[in-house]
This record gives structure tokens, sequence and C-alpha cells, in this order.
């Protein structure tokens, strides 16, 4: 285990990916070092037997060693790097050349005298097929039968004394119908495996068009819901019906501290107790969920492997096999999709991507339910409030009614006319009548516009307002018997600027009045600061308010509540106190409003 690391970073490419192109660059350079190792062996066998060594040979001009020793551990060496820098069409080819320099090369030396002889060429078709597939077979084909024939030409110079028991022609026909046997063998093997694979992979791409299918339909079934209750709920019971493969489901969603995962929704009898329990598990325990959730990337465990995060939950003692999904919202992880299956076969790679899909999908229909929830509880909270603005609103301004009633009330009430104008334009005579006409009191009291026939005209009666609160109406005769709607929304018009008008006009004498009576009393305030005596300040008070006010008497009292109340004055008391020695009139004293006074108790 600790070799084979070494070894792909010695020999294998660093940008492969796929790992098919990994295996297949590996088994190459496996074999590359096989042949060198073979050469090297087979050089060391000959030496021990006491023939001269490859490199002796070489130096002698044997033309064959040299050629051997060339391609094997030059060729071997190239092809090395050649695997190394993903040059694949080459590093295919290469292992074939190196293996007709070193083993075939020495039976061509040898004439292919003995049966043994023709072994190199299947090995050189087997190389060619494990290396180059058809490619390979076919090079290997073409070059065996090249050295086949070179070698079988060397026989009359290797032993020409030596008669042959068979021709020429009958080795050169039974070696080439074996390579070519063997060859087409290959090349069938090859090609039932090529049809065997193709079938295998149509079959899963088959299951993963089914899938991910499947996969679609549940996130358009799921896309529709916007309550996230019902979202998870229906989320899981989809998966389960769909896959035959699953037989739990559950989600699991992070709380608002990201601390822990907590079950959200989960299949079946066990789904529903494991919800009652609140079962939950901290990110980033040693569990599958604890590492999706803390990782943000899939983890497939399965039970009976030793070197797993799985957990064995007793209530699902059946779990085979475990795959759990990030719930990815761009970046961020807001939970899981854990799923369970009884089979082995369940969650293969290839089908993962298509898992993480629907993860995803689930993911974004869930943040889409959270901000729906949140959406349609500020709405309510929105509504809410904005129907206690409306009540305030009201409140306002029914106490602006009220109030603005009740100023015009007070209002009228000082004036010793009430307010009222009549003008007959025919004979520009003004009159105050004060009468109340049928139309006026419609209109005042039913806060509406009047329209009445009379005669061969028509009157017109409309509200005058102030803030919503009816403090009048005006009416008018018309010729017409039956006004325009123009005239009609003139006369309401002009009434409502009338309302606000004399509301302007009632504010501006209120303020009038308001500054009088500071002014007055400014004046009485300010006679106060010659005064010395109480008494004196006593009499000026009663004095000025009594003739601003027209009253026919006012009295002032200074004392507590007990003197108040019939008891001991302040005089009294210190009379008391002083043995009657001293005699000091008590604070307090009475005033007409003619200026004369006298003291009393």
């Amino acid at each position: 285990m600790t070799l084979r690391p070494l070894f792909d970073r010695l020999f294998l490419p660093s940008n492969v990916v796929s790992r098919a192109a990994q295996d297949l660059a590996r088994l190459r350079a496996v074999i590359t070092l096989v042949i060198m190792l073979f050469v090297f062996l087979y050089d060391l066998q000959e030496m021990a037997s006491g023939a001269a060594g490859f490199v002796t040979r070489a130096l002698n001009g044997d033309v064959f060693i040299l050629l051997t020793i060339l391609g094997v551990y030059g060729g071997g060496v190239i092809s090395l790097i050649v695997i190394r820098m993903d040059r694949t069409e080459l590093a295919g080819i290469l292992p074939i050349a190196m293996w007709a320099v070193s083993g075939v090369m020495l039976s061509v030396r040898d004439g292919f005298v003995t049966t043994t002889d023709a072994l190199p060429l299947l090995l050189l078709l087997v190389i060619g097929f494990v290396t180059h597939r058809e490619r390979g077979i076919l090079i290997a084909v073409v070059v065996g039968l090249i050295l086949l024939v070179i070698g079988l030409d060397r026989r009359s110079l290797i032993d020409p004394t030596q008669t042959p028991p068979r021709t020429l022609f009958e080795d050169l026909f039974d070696i080439t119908i074996m390579v070519i046997g063997a060859a087409l063998a290959l090349w069938m093997f090859l090609r039932m495996q090529s049809s065997e694979r193709q079938e295998v992979r149509a079959a899963a791409e088959t299951a993963r068009l089914r899938l991910a299918t499947i996969t679609t339909d549940i996130a358009r079934r799921i896309a529709s819901q916007s309550a996230l209750e019902e979202l998870l709920s229906r989320t899981v019971n989809e998966v389960i019906a769909r896959y035959a493969d699953i037989y739990h489901a559950q989600i699991f969603l992070i709380d608002e501290f990201g601390s822990r995962a907590r079950l959200a929704a989960s299949t079946g009898d066990v789904g529903r107790l494991l919800l009652s329990r609140g079962h939950s598990l901290e990110v980033g325990s040693l569990s599958v969920i604890g590492t999706v959730t803390a990782s943000g990337r899939s983890v497939v465990a399965r039970a009976a492997s030793g070197e797993t995060v799985h957990r064995r939950n007793e209530l699902l003692p059946e779990t085979v096999i475990e795959a759990a999904f990030p719930l990815l919202v761009g970046e961020r992880v807001i939970g899981a999709l854990d799923l369970q299956s009884r089979s082995a076969e369940a969650f293969k790679d290839e089908d993962l991507p298509i898992f993480q899909s629907l993860a995803d999908i689930t993911a974004v229909a869930i943040e889409n339910a959270r901000l729906f929830e949140q959406t349609e509880r500020r709405l309510n909270e929105n509504q809410q409030l904005l129907d206690q603005m409306s009540g305030a609103m009201r409140e306002i301004e029914r106490l602006n009614r009220e109030l603005t009633g009740r100023s015009w009330t007070e209002y009228l009430g000082d004036q010793t006319r009430t307010p009222n104008v009549d003008v007959n334009f025919r004979t520009n005579k003004v009159e105050h009548l004060g009468e109340w006409t049928q139309s006026l009191r419609q209109a005042l009291q039913g806060d509406q516009t009047v329209r009445q026939p009379q005669g061969e005209g028509s009157v017109v009666a409309v509200p005058i307002r102030v803030r919503g609160q009816v403090i009048g109406a005006m009416e008018f005769e018309l010729d017409a018997a039956s006004p325009a709607e123009d005239t009609v929304g003139l006369v309401e018009t002009v009434g409502e600027r009338l309302g606000l008008a004399l509301e302007n006009t009632r504010l501006y004498e209120a303020t009038q009045r308001i500054a009088q009576r500071e002014q007055r009393v400014n004046t009485i305030a300010a006679q106060f600061q010659s005064v010395t005596t109480v008494d004196e300040l006593l009499r000026i008070t009663l004095s000025e308010l009594g003739t601003l006010l027209n009253a026919d008497n006012a009295s002032i009292r200074l004392g507590g509540i007990d003197t108040a109340m019939g008891g001991e004055s302040g005089a009294e008391r210190m009379q008391r106190l002083n043995g009657g020695a001293q005699n000091k009139p008590a604070a307090n004293g009475t005033h007409n409003g003619n200026g004369n006074g006298g003291a009393g108790a």
C-alpha cells in the first residue's frame, strides 16, 4: 500500500484525472519495467551458464544483441518519460517496440528453430492488445510477421549443413497461421469486451437517465410547495416512493446558532419517533451528518466498513450504506439530505452528482419557503401595524371632530347672535333671519349634499365641514330644475373652502382673545411690583380682576386647612405661645369689588 503512491508519483502523469486513464498509464509503465527486468535477468542467466554477457557480445559485433540493449534500455527510459508526459499514442507503441527488439529479436537470432521460439510472437500480440487495444494488435501482427520472415531466413546462416525437417514455407505458414489466429482471438475478445462495456455503459446511462428523470420530477413537485413543513415532509416521502433502493430518508437543518443539525423531516414510524425525541447531531461530530454539515461535501459510508463515520442507529438496523448530501445555498450549508439503503450497490459514484443536484434543489426550495414564511410573517406584522395606525388615525379624526365640534359649540355659545346671513339676489337685500329650512337641516344632519325641487327650480344645500365635523350648511335656490353636476361640485368645493376659512377666522379670534387676556394679566402683574404690603397686594388683585370680570363682590382668604375648618388661627396660636405678650393680627382679609375692605378671621 505504501509503494503504490511512490510509483504513481514517479511514473504517472500528474494532470490525469480519469481513473481509467490512470490505470492504463500505470499498466504501460509496469509492462515497460517488466520487459527491462526480463532482459536483465536473461543476461544474468546467460552469464551464469558460462556464455558471454550482452555487453561483451555487443562489443564483439553482435548486431542483434546491440539492438536488444539499445531498444530495451534506451526505449524503456524513453517510454517512461513519454508516459510521464501523458503522450498516450506514443506511450502505447513503445512497449510493443521494446518487446519486438528484445524477446522477439532473440528468437529471430535463433531462426525460430524450436516451437518455443514462437512464444515471443504471441507475447508481442498480448502486449499490443494490453497497451494499445485494436491498433496495438495490428501493429504487433505486422511487426511480428516481418520479424518471422527475417528469422526463418536466418536458418541457413546459422547451420548451412543442417537440412531442416520441414521446408521454410511450411514453418512460415504454420507460424503465420498461429500468429494471425492468436491476433484474431485477441481481437474478438477485445470486441466482445468492448461490446459488453458498451452494454454496461448503456444500462448505466439508462439507469442514470431514469434517476435524473425521477430527480427532476421530485424537484418539480417540491418546488410548488411554499410552506416549509409541507415541503420537508413531501421531499422525504417522494424520495422513498420513487427510489427503490432507498428505504429511509430524512432532512437535517442547522439551527440558528450553527452548532447543531436538527432533524426536520423523516419517513415512517421510525421518523415520527425520532422527530418526537427531538433528534439532533452536533455539527462536526464523528457522524455522517456531522461530517457533511461541517465540510459541505457529500459522504457515503458503509455500515460494515471499519473506516467509516456511520453511527449505527438501533431504530434503523437494516442500513447497509448511508449517503448524506449537503444542502447548499451558495457557499452556506443549511443542512443535509440523509439517505439510507439496504443494498450495498446503492449510491454508485456516477449517481452521486444526481443526488447532490436533488439536495441542491431541495436547499433552494427550503430557502424559498423560509423567505416566503418570513415575508408572510412580516406582511401580517405590517398589516397589524397598519390596522393599529388606521385605528389610531380614526381615533384622532374622531377626537379632532369632537374637539372641533366642542370648540365651535363654545364659540357659537359665546356669540350674542348666531352667525347667519340670507341674501335675496333679486332685491339685493341682506338679512339675518336665522331660520333653518328643511334642506339646510337635512344637509347638516345627514352630512351630505341635498338637492330638492322647488317650484320650477331646485334647491341645493351642502354641509360646511371643518376637519370632518359639520358646523353648518348653506343652500342656493336655482332656476334650473336639475342643476348640472359641475354646478353642484362647484358649490361643494366652495363649501369646503368656506369651512377652512371659518376655522382659520375662529382660531384667529381665539388667538386675539388669548393675547388680550395675557396682556391684562401682565398689566395686573406689573402693579404687583410696586406693592410692599400684603393687604395692598390683595386689594389690587381683587380690584383689577373685579373690574375686568365685572364682578359684584370678591374675596381672598389666606390660611391653612385647619383655619378654614374653624380651628385656631396663626395669630391666636402665637398669642397663646407668648402668653398673650404680643398681639399680632392674622394675614388675611376681605375686600369687595369697590376697593373697601377690613380685617377678618
